[in-house]
């Protein structure tokens, strides 16, 4: 049962690393679009 706690815990730090990187992705994609188009 110790293999499965240690999988759990990697896909939990996985998945916040995820959301964070598209979080960014987001962010930066987000600004490019904002910027004034002259």
């Amino acid at each position: 049962m110790k293999i499965k706690k240690i999988l759990v815990q990697y896909f939990h730090i996985a998945t916040k690393v995820l959301i964070e990187l598209l979080s960014v992705r987001a962010g930066l994609y987000v600004k490019q679009n904002q910027l004034p188009k002259k």
